[in-house]
């Protein structure tokens, strides 16, 4: 339970100092969309909608806390997240139409 406690302050800690870190939102509407973002910073949080009949999205983040979300809506549907840090939280959403 210690353990927990000094993981969570360390993240409040470091989610206060945003400063240091770095934000993307990426927004693609159109017939054939492709996003790459590429993050290293302290806490690194992205996010890329794409809406199209092929849409690709590649997110790579490096840093203490890594943050990213991907929303696809087309016929043809292409994601990937890698993350390298303490604490990762990937979340990716894709429709077929």
């Amino acid at each position: 339970m210690r353990n927990i406690f000094l993981i969570s302050a360390a993240v409040l800690a470091l989610s206060t100092a945003a400063q240091a870190g770095n934000s993307s939102t990426t927004v693609q509407i159109g017939v054939i969309n492709g996003s790459s973002t590429t993050q290293v910073g302290t806490v690194n949080k992205s996010t890329t909608d794409q809406l199209g009949i092929l849409n690709g999205s590649t997110t790579a983040q490096v840093g203490f806390v890594n943050i990213a979300g991907t929303n696809q809506a087309g016929v043809v549907n292409n994601a990937s997240t890698g993350q390298l840090g303490i604490v990762n939280i990937s979340h990716t959403n894709q429709f077929n139409f």
